[in-house]
């Protein structure tokens, strides 16, 4: 499993994706094209909130030529079925936030 760490994938004042740190090419690298992406809240409680943030990474990504099969999101509506969702995914992505509750959400 490749696994990569990055502060922001989309600059928030414009929604674009980020290219700073070389990130993008890099996945582009290793990823599948089209692929499925599990986004695991920070916060499984705020579904509106993670629906809008995972909404516009999906979207930055996009505008640089990803294509999905499935976008999903992980959080208390769906947290009974995480281990298949897990192992159905091509891409993780961990949503930021409290740290705290985020650590306790993934235990």
């Amino acid at each position: 499993m490749i696994c990569f760490l990055t502060s922001s994938t989309d600059i928030k004042a414009t929604g674009e994706a980020n290219p700073a740190n070389g990130f993008i090419d890099e996945l582009r690298r290793f990823a599948q094209n089209p692929c499925r992406v599990l986004h695991i809240c920070s916060d499984p409680t705020t579904h509106g909130i993670m629906d809008a943030v995972a909404a516009e990474i999906k979207a930055s990504f996009e505008q640089v030529g990803f294509v999905f099969t499935s976008y999903l999101v992980l959080d208390g509506r769906n947290e009974e079925r995480a281990a298949e969702l897990i192992a159905d995914a091509d891409i993780l992505i961990l949503s930021g936030g409290h740290v705290p509750m985020q650590n306790s959400f993934f235990h």
